[in-house]
């Protein structure tokens, strides 16, 4: 697992175009501009200005095109390597959508409302590699609501740092909802570190009821089965979770954005329960490299510089702007744009020996990942491997 946009901010000018009298030139942002490798895309043979202004039309500016290929290709590179990493170096998902309760509820367990915050207490593991993402939440309660709101507070923050909107339309059912952007770190690069997390909703309020609290009665379910597939067994290596239940005086209404902000209370251990009521969630772990691959971003540099220019040779092949590019040119632009692939992807001789391409001497040093995310460490070297 990696953040794509997190990764791409590293990398504003991993490469760039040196300056041109072409006027595409001066209508490129400063980052397009740049190199901090001191690679420079219009230094390949083939790759001009000339040859972009054939790939771009009247829905789309030369600089734009270039600052979409300039994105694309980051992507796909970091994209192949990363797929590479997994197979090598063993970077994995830990869990992948595991059920935070086991069993089922019984249809006559149903919750007496008590104007509470209820939900559960989420605590990762000390790693700043290992991620845990809430990827579908659920619910069952005996009637039907268009609409209730479960609330994710950081114990660093004040307010909620996600809210997200579940219908209820089957009554005595049980039903999911995936939901995104829901990540539980034990660092975090906004906040704090070894915070914790709720995760709840609130229950109807009699005397001021907010159409978004809980208006039907949730049904209990049992956190721990106690067998060996119990939430504890499971996610007890990972990430600690446990029921919670905060009652009115501990809640934290704020009156001017008329919503709840974190329950405030000295020891969240003292609210913990035994019982869920009604809400449950599928949670995936997974190692996160971002930082790793960050700190290494320049390795990535000259395998960039030639995605970037097979892509606007190919492009240039295919062009179908027939006056802007003569057969000739557009043949040129095809051997060119062969030659730099089989220089990125490796390519077969016509003995039968196999010769790596950039992409495929990549190495980054994990060794820094902890034993969650690399069991068995290698000392990879970080660098250029040279064929």
């Amino acid at each position: 697992m990696y953040n794509k946009a997190t990764l791409l901010a590293c990398a504003p000018s991993l490469a760039g175009w040196r300056e041109d009298n072409n006027a595409i030139y001066a209508t490129l942002s400063t980052a397009l501009k740049t190199s901090s490798s001191a690679l420079w895309f219009n230094d390949l043979p083939g790759v001009s200005f000339e040859t972009v202004e054939a790939n771009v039309s009247a829905d789309i500016t030369a600089a734009q095109y270039l600052a979409n290929i300039y994105n694309s290709e980051f992507n796909n590179i970091v994209n192949q390597f990363v797929n590479k990493s997994k197979q090598n170096y063993e970077s994995k998902e830990l869990l992948s959508r595991q059920s935070i309760v086991s069993g089922v509820a019984s249809m006559n367990d149903r919750v007496t409302q008590n104007e509470r915050f209820v939900g559960y207490w989420l605590r990762p593991h000390t790693s700043n590699y290992m991620k845990s993402q809430i990827i579908s939440l659920g619910f069952q309660a005996v009637s039907a609501q268009a609409e209730l709101k479960v609330f994710l507070y950081e114990t660093s923050q004040l307010e909620a740092i996600k809210v997200f909107d579940l219908a209820i339309t089957k009554v005595l059912s049980f039903e999911w909802t995936d939901v995104a952007d829901a990540i539980l770190s034990y660092e975090s690069t906004t906040s704090g570190t070894g915070q914790n997390y709720l995760l709840g909703y609130y229950e109807a309020n009699l005397t001021n009821a907010e159409d978004w609290q809980l208006q039907p009665q949730a049904l209990y379910m049992n956190f721990d089965c106690g067998c060996s597939n119990s939430p504890k067994k499971i996610y007890g290596k990972y990430l600690g979770i446990q029921p919670v239940e905060f009652d009115k005086g501990k809640l934290n209404w704020n009156a001017g954005t008329s919503t709840f902000d974190i329950p405030i209370v000295d020891n969240v251990a003292n609210y913990v329960t035994n019982q869920t009521y009604g809400l449950l969630a599928k949670i995936n772990v997974t190692c996160d490299i971002t930082s790793v691959l960050c700190t290494n971003i320049g390795i990535f540099a000259r395998a960039f510089q030639h995605a970037v220019a097979v892509k606007i040779l190919y492009d240039a092949y295919g062009s179908n702007r027939i006056n802007s590019i003569s057969d000739s040119k557009r043949e040129q632009a095809k051997q060119f744009a062969m030659k730099y692939d089989g220089v990125l992807n490796g390519y077969t001789t016509p003995e039968g020996s196999r010769i790596n391409g950039l992409i495929d001497t990549l190495t980054v040093d994990f060794s820094a990942l902890d034993s969650y995310c690399l069991p068995c460490k290698q000392g990879i070297t970080t660098g250029h491997l040279v064929r």
